[in-house]
Formats: structure tokens, sequence, C-alpha cells
């Protein structure tokens, strides 16, 4: 008996043990939890991005002068950075950003544009199913100190590049060029430019679907430098088009944290990808985050102000706040008036409860047609069209099933009418 109750309190003592550990356990696993590690961290060591503290502090400077619109200051500051480090892509990719902005401002006769979201990027919010900036494009590092000039511009010329097949021809003379160590430059350059010529005004801009091969190649760049900044980006993009959703979510992310603030990639960049990332959220279903990744945070949107005010509208639709919705939509025509998608957006918005109002912004998307032209835009014409002759056949059978002015319609059961001022009705009459 007492053999019996001594191995009982032996095992009370032992669960007391393990029931003693278990928040041990658990407050080790939330320990681990908190530093995991990231899926990747950026990696800005190379000879062709590396800069100094008072390089980087001018970087800073510049990127803040643009963002304010003053790009005159901008050019000047990057020129002097330029000269500083006259190999650095990063640097290089921000003077030609600059140089085309202020050319693009000088022509439509502007004092000062918004920077980050400047001369080729995202135009419609069809969104962010655009390739992500390429003037990522930064180039690869030397076999030799003598190819390090040639290589950068090759790789500068093709971003530069309009014609796709051109700019990969590039591609590849940068990449003859390119020592081994540096070659994760050139498949990036590669993969960019493979799904460039996919999504090309040549090839109709809805894309070959040369995912694999663009997968494979941008998969080496990756393999030899996992913290390869717009590598990683295109990789996000490409999931972003491709899904799972919740993948590129994740992936965008990772993006966003590991670039950080460095100088090196630019605000309208972040932007970019925020806007991708609230995307990917809300076709996951979590419109709530999506709209957490929208606050403005007090830095501002600038040029991209009127898409986040267009997921902005879609992440409340999908939350069921349809009066929100239409708020934002109706801010993002506000912001650019011009533009086929905000209209689109705020016509969907009202078709269920002011048909009026669907319908006089589906007549302006057919105003704008008359200004803009491309194969985006043609359908979107069609359709606003289809939903202007429903709407009109849909007044006209409302104006078939109802009453002439002032007339009375008999009840079913002999008294009142359906019309009564009263709003009683036949219900109301026959009681």
């Amino acid at each position: 008996m007492r053999t019996a109750t001594a191995w009982a309190g032996r095992r009370t003592r032992g669960n007391g043990a393990r029931a003693a550990g278990a928040p041990l356990l658990l407050s080790l696993f939330c320990l681990c939890s908190c530093f995991a590690r990231p899926l990747w961290v950026a990696d800005w060591s190379g000879p062709l991005e590396r800069l100094d503290g008072e390089s980087l502090a001018l970087f800073a400077a510049s990127t803040a002068l643009a963002e304010r619109g003053e790009l005159g200051q901008a050019v000047e500051a990057l020129e002097e950075l330029a000269r500083r480090a006259p190999a650095n892509m990063p640097v290089a990719r921000a003077l030609q950003d600059a140089r085309l902005a202020l050319e693009a401002a000088g022509a439509a006769g502007l004092g000062a544009v918004e920077s980050g979201d400047g001369p080729g990027t995202a135009g419609e919010l069809g969104s962010v199913g655009q390739l992500p900036d390429g003037a990522d494009m930064q180039g690869p590092g030397p076999r030799s100190e003598g190819s390090v000039p040639a290589v950068v511009q090759l790789l500068m010329a093709a971003r530069a590049e309009t014609d796709p097949e051109r700019a990969l021809a590039l591609v590849e003379q940068a990449g003859a060029a390119a020592g081994e160590g540096s070659m994760a430059w050139v498949h990036y350059a590669r993969a960019h430019q493979i799904l460039a010529a996919d999504y090309s005004e040549q090839s109709g801009g809805e894309g070959k679907g040369h995912f694999e091969e663009a997968g494979e190649v941008l998969g080496q760049a990756l393999e030899l430098a996992p913290g390869h900044v717009p590598s990683r980006r295109l990789e996000a993009w490409m999931a972003s088009r491709r899904g799972p959703a919740g993948r590129a979510a994740e992936l965008l992310g990772a993006w966003l944290e590991a670039v950080g603030e460095d100088p090196r990639v630019s605000p309208g960049e972040r932007r970019r990808a925020r806007l991708d990332r609230a995307r990917c959220l809300i076709m996951e279903g979590e419109a709530q985050e999506a709209l957490a990744v929208l606050e403005d945070g007090g830095v501002g949107w600038g040029a991209a102000e009127r898409d986040r005010h267009l997921l902005r509208a879609a992440a409340h639709e999908a939350r069921g706040s349809l009066e929100l919705a239409l708020a934002e939509a109706r801010a993002a025509v506000a912001c650019a008036p011009g533009t086929f998608l905000p209209h689109i957006q705020e016509a969907l918005l009202c078709e269920p409860s002011d048909p009026l109002a669907a319908a006089a912004a589906w007549e302006r998307v057919t105003e704008l047609s008359k200004e803009t032209t491309g194969f985006s835009h043609l359908l979107e014409t069609l359709r606003a069209k289809v939903h202007l002759e429903r709407a009109a056949a849909a007044a006209a059978s409302r104006a078939l099933a109802e009453p002439p002015a002032g007339e009375r319609v008999d009840s079913p059961q002999g008294g009142g009418s359906a019309l009564d001022s009263d709003g009683a009705g036949a219900a109301g009459a026959g009681a």
C-alpha cells in the first residue's frame, strides 16, 4: 500500500513538473517566434549598389526634392552623386528617372510633377497588374574594372529602350561583358524583359504567358543573390499575377520590410508595392488588413492617391460598406477626373441604388474614350455602351409599367389605388 501511495506521489509530482514546464516551453516558443528570421534580407553590399553614409544622405536629400516636385534641384543633386559614384546603378536609375520626369514636366508646361510614379509607370489601376518599374535594372558586377562602365551603360540603355526585342539584345550584350559574380543582375534584367515583351503594345498588352521562362531565369538570379532587391520585387509581382494571392501578399510584405526606407528604393516603388499588396489582400478576403495597408500614415501617396482610393473602395465594398465604397470611388474621380477607372467604379457602385448617377458615370466613360486610344480603353468603352443600353431598356420598361400621371389603377378587390397618396394602396382600401 505504501508502495502504491509512493508511486502515486511520484506520478503527481511528475505531472506537476510537466505542467510547470509547459508555460516555460510556450514562452520559449513565443520568444523564438519574435526572433523568427525574415524571408530574406536586402543585400546592398555589392560594388554597384554600395554607398557610404554621406552619399546615402545626399541620395535621400535628392529623393526628398523629387518628391516635392523640385526636379531641377533633384537632378543637380543626383548628378553630383553620380560624379562621386559613377558606377552605382541605383544612382544612375534615379538620375535617369529625374531627367525623364523633368523633360516630361517641361513638355507639359508644368513647374513641378510628382516623382516616384513617373514616366512609363502605372497609369490605370489595372493595376496593379503592371510590371514593377524597369528602373530597377541595376547593373551587374564587372569581370574587370574596365568592364563596369560598359555593363552599366548597356543595362541602362536596355531600361530606356522601348522596343522589347532591342532591349533584350542589350541585356544579352551586358551578360557577355559581366563576370560570374554579377550575373544575378543580368538574369533579373533578362527575366524583366521577357515579361515586358509579353505586356508590350506590340503583343496587345495582354501577355503571352512566358511566366515559366521568366521564372526560370529569375530563379537563377535569386540562387546567385538571395538578397537581390529588384529580383525579389519581380518575384512578388509574378506571384501577384499567378497566385495564390495570399502568397503574393506575403512576398510583397517581405519586400517592403526588407527595403525599409533605404533611399536606393524610391518612394514610388514602395507605394506601388503597397498597392499591389492591398489588392492581393482584398482578393484573399482580407479587406480590413488591406485598408490598414492603404492608410495614409501622414506620408502621402502622391500620384498613387487615385489608385489608393480605388482599392479602398474595393475593400469597403468587400466588407459590405457601400456608402464608404462610393465615397472612395468619388474621391478617386476627384483625384483623376480624366481617367477611366474611377468613373467605371463609381458607375458600378451606383447602379443598384441610383441608376441616373450610374448612367452619368458611364456617359463620362464614353466621352473619355474620344480622347484616348488603346485596346483596354476600347473594351471599357464597349462596356460603358452595354451598361447604358441596359439602363435605357430598364428605364423604358419602368415607363411602360407605370400608369400615366393622375390615373388610378383599380385594385383586384375593386377599390382603392396602388397610387393612393396615403400609401395604403389597395390593401388599405380593401381593409
